[in-house]
């Protein structure tokens, strides 16, 4: 499964926007003793009450992929004659209504899996979707769908004393430290059943989930799929590093694929984009949204926490390094509730952002169900009301790039790049179109991985670009625990850490890298290296062109036509401001 499979099926544990009839469980002691079950109608219950049961469901899937959410594969074996496959495919089919086979499953997991000493809750729920066809051109056509994808989805909650709370004790009329008895925590682990690949089922596969990568209950996942077990993220961690120490010879940092680009050469010098962003999307959010919950983490409204305190670590965070910011405006999240944007919010960042130097570009994220027409129409209502005379000339696309359509629209007229999630194609940036480019962005700031990391280095390397993104939706719609502090925890540290040998490369807008990305697309050149002289010939220059030259052992003595940064030992970035450029080095004198 990918991300966007998984939002859409996470866009269904909603009131009302699903086919779950009843949910199931039983609560468990730290003796391994069932102490009560769960059997209740959904519909029958009190409306605050369903929906915490939903949420509970829906952080199954939540997280990262490859880290919180694994893929499990069954062998054509097992899907052919496997107790553990027609286990699950019973409780599928039955959607749950077969208490024999829900009391074996009930079973298999208390004899397996190991909690501690904590008591806990084991959910069950069945979903049947009607998936919409979706057009070629990315949008959604319910009435033209023809595929039902029947699914189970479990978790399994931690049920922890609650705290002592002084209370109003009203037959004694007196104040007294009173607790809940029992809480339900979020889920410490959970699955899917079965995948939804390519938006239909795939019963060849699951999709597990574990809150804590490093734990991921391995007696649970081979009691309930008897499969090889995957690798937890430190053990991916450890695999890559290993592969790493062994591909690469101990190379790091920007000179990482130093040792392949310029094997068995002295010199080399080839062409860069030179443009770092740090990329916001759905930031900020203009509409009082989902206040429960964020009233109930935060204590204040989602206008009142991203001014006050999202604002604060964000900025602090991008002012301790050299990444240029662009935020992509996000008017609404929801746009099938009541809550509109408001003037005074967009005015109010617009001023904040234009101290920054930052760049505010347009999201296409949302939450509803919306279709990105329907949502362009309303974001221009608003804009064309508040800033009649601001156009947009980035925008952030949720749906790959699949928007000739959409880029037709009034408000998107001026968008001359588009950014999106690195998806894994061979290249990073490009045309969309003849007039519009696009842009991977390449890492999560706040999520950074090990793989992120990697591939960063090797894009930097060879390109002289990167662009990292913090989505802040997020916070304002959290999957699980504190958002916020989770940001105030990784970003900084984050890009302290990870992206400061990159500081000598220029910190630009998305529209600024658009810009270079032009240039560099365009550049026509040619070079010769005759001893320590480097030679470069640039035919019609429009504007600055960047380059990297890399010398073993050697170091620059002039540079004429041009002029030059030292990103580290035995590698300079050289800005070309002339046709001809000559590049004088020498040996170094260091042994």
């Amino acid at each position: 499964m990918n991300q966007k499979e998984i939002s859409e099926l996470k866009r269904r544990f909603r009131l009302g926007k699903n086919a779950i009839g009843r949910i199931y469980g039983c609560y468990v002691n730290s003796q391994k003793e069932i102490v009560s079950y769960l059997d209740e109608s959904l519909d029958r219950m009190p409306e605050e009450e369903a929906e915490k049961y939903l949420a509970l469901l829906k952080k199954t899937l939540s997280g990262a992929l490859g880290r919180n959410l694994i893929d499990i594969v069954f062998s054509t074996q097992q899907v052919a004659d496997s107790d553990e496959h027609r286990r699950l495919m019973a409780l599928r089919d039955s959607r749950l209504k077969d208490g024999e086979v829900r009391q074996e499953f009930y079973q298999t997991v208390i004899d397996s899996l190991d909690m501690g000493e904590s008591n806990y809750l084991i959910l069950l729920a069945h979903d049947a979707y009607d998936v919409p066809h979706r057009g070629k051109d990315g949008e959604d056509r319910a009435d033209e769908g023809d595929t039902v994808f029947s699914y189970i989805v479990c978790c399994v909650c931690p049920v922890k004393d609650g705290k002592l709370e002084l209370s109003y004790c009203a037959g004694e009329n007196e104040f007294h430290n009173c607790a809940p008895s029992q809480i339900v925590s979020p889920p410490e682990l959970g699955f899917l059943f079965p995948a939804f690949d390519d938006r239909a089922a795939n019963i060849y596969n699951a999709l597990t989930y574990a809150r804590k990568p490093d734990e991921l209950h391995q007696e649970f996942l081979d009691a309930i799929f008897h499969t090889e077990p995957p690798m937890s993220a430190g053990e991916q961690r450890e695999a890559f590093q290993t592969a790493l120490r062994e591909g690469l010879e101990g190379a790091c940092g920007l000179g990482l694929l130093s040792a392949i680009w310029a094997d068995g050469k002295d010199c080399e010098i080839y062409p860069v984009v030179n443009a770092q962003n740090l990329v916001a999307v759905n930031y900020p959010g203009l509409a009082r949204e989902n206040e429960a919950e964020i009233q109930g983490l935060y204590g204040q409204g989602l206008d009142r926490l991203f001014r006050d305190r999202v604002w604060p670590v964000f900025i602090a965070a991008y002012r301790q390094n050299a990444l240029g910011l662009t935020c992509m405006l996000a008017p609404q999240y929801d746009y099938e509730d009541e809550n509109l944007p408001e003037q005074e919010q967009l005015l109010y960042y617009m001023k904040r952002l234009n101290e920054e130097s930052a760049e505010v570009g347009l999201s296409g994220g949302r939450i509803s169900d919306t279709p990105l027409e329907q949502k362009l129409l309303e974001d221009r209502w608003f804009m064309e009301g508040t800033l009649p005379d601001y156009r947009f000339t980035s925008f952030y696309s949720t749906q790959g790039h699949t928007l000739e359509v959409e880029l037709q629209d009034r408000l998107l007229e001026s968008v001359r790049t588009v950014v999106s999630q690195y998806g894994g194609e061979l290249d990073v940036f490009g045309y969309l179109n003849e007039n519009v480019t696009r842009q991977a962005l390449l890492a999560d700031g706040v999520h950074y991985t090990y793989g992120q990391d990697f591939l960063a280095k090797c894009v930097e390397t060879a390109l002289g670009y990167t662009s990292v993104m913090v989505d802040m939706e997020w916070i304002a719609y959290p999957d699980s625990g504190d958002a916020l502090n989770e940001m105030s925890s990784n970003l900084g540290w984050n890009l302290q850490n990870y992206f400061k040998g990159y500081e000598n490369f220029e910190g630009t807008t998305v529209s600024e890298s658009d810009e270079r990305i032009r240039a560099f697309l365009a550049l026509d050149y040619g070079k010769r290296i005759d001893g320590n002289t480097v030679y470069l010939e640039l035919e019609n220059p429009g504007s600055p062109a960047w380059f990297v030259l890399r010398g073993e052992g050697k170091r620059i003595r002039a540079v004429e036509g041009g002029q030059w940064t030292l990103l580290e030992d035995g590698a300079y970035l050289i800005e070309a401001t002339e046709e001809n450029v000559v590049i004088t080095l020498q040996n170094s004198t260091r042994g």
